[in-house]
């Protein structure tokens, strides 16, 4: 117990002076919303903590960066983001990535993608392993156009208490090409979908079992509007050609026809003249075909 206090003291102390900030988005800084107003570099890397957390600052950062959208950048659908961090990634917590269709107030957000647990450390440990690069993916049904995208890292070393965990929030224009139609759901608010003393933003990451971390800010949204679908395209046959056939003159042999001719002998008939004559001799011969 002892131990598990001594560091998150340790984590506390750290904490004041290792602040982070996203520096570009695939190698963009244009699309970038600011989001202090004071240009120094200790306001950029100030995360978002305390009682901050139920404020309109758990947006985008303190500066509420509402009316001064970025130049869009061109992001396709279901293709790789790659978010850049500096100097470093490092407090251990999770990462997530939500989307907004409306660029202004009111937002409706949708989480498109988070990270929590990696084998046995954190998100935090793989951006930095890739060289403070966080990577994460657009759906492909996403909607084609443009949306307002709110990069998040939640630092948990100070988060025992309420108001302890830090926020590294960025937030940047895009334009989504080759998209779907659909919007994503569920929609959630912020703030609203978690507080401060949300189970998961209130976390001791230095005692017990860790693969039970219960992650806040709602699931992964769902984006089933589908991909665009390219336009048919009709290929015109070439015309059928018919060549018309000379009647078939068949013939049909026929066996030849017998005749046979059956001959009977001759039939001698005897007629008795009238009285007083001599008898009369008649010779018949019947002649018969088949």
């Amino acid at each position: 117990m002892k131990a598990a206090t001594l560091l998150t003291l340790a984590g506390a102390i750290a904490g004041a002076n290792a602040h982070y900030h996203v520096v570009s988005v695939n190698g963009n800084t244009a699309a970038l919303r600011q989001h202090y107003t004071n240009p120094y570099q200790s306001d950029i890397d100030s995360p978002v903590s305390g009682a901050d957390i139920d404020t309109d600052k758990i947006v985008c950062g303190a500066n509420r960066p509402f009316n001064s959208p970025g130049t869009p950048i061109n992001i396709a659908a279901g293709s790789n983001v790659n978010v850049a961090w500096a100097p470093s990634v490092y407090h251990l917590g999770p990462s997530a990535v939500y989307a907004s269709r409306s660029t202004s107030p009111p937002f409706q957000w949708v989480k498109v993608w988070q990270e929590v647990r990696v084998g046995n450390g954190w998100s935090s440990d793989k951006i930095t392993a890739n060289n403070n690069v966080m990577t994460f993916s657009v759906p492909a049904g996403m909607a084609s156009g443009r949306w307002l995208f709110r990069i998040e890292h939640t630092g948990l070393h100070g988060a025992s208490a309420p108001g302890g965990a830090q926020f590294y929030i960025r937030c940047f224009d895009a334009n989504i090409t080759g998209g779907g139609s659909s919007t994503g759901s569920p929609v959630v608010s912020l703030p609203g979908v978690f507080t401060s003393s949300t189970r998961g933003v209130v976390w001791n990451p230095y005692s017990g079992d860790q693969s039970s971390y219960p992650m806040f800010g709602g699931p992964v949204g769902t984006f089933t509007g589908g991909s665009e679908q390219p336009q048919p395209t009709t290929t015109e046959q070439p015309p059928q050609t018919t060549t018309e056939q000379p009647p078939q003159t068949t013939t049909t042999q026929q066996p030849p026809r017998t005749t046979t001719t059956t001959t009977r002998p001759p039939v001698t008939t005897t007629t008795r003249a009238p009285t007083g004559g001599a008898p009369l001799v008649r010779t018949c011969m019947i002649l018969v075909f088949c």
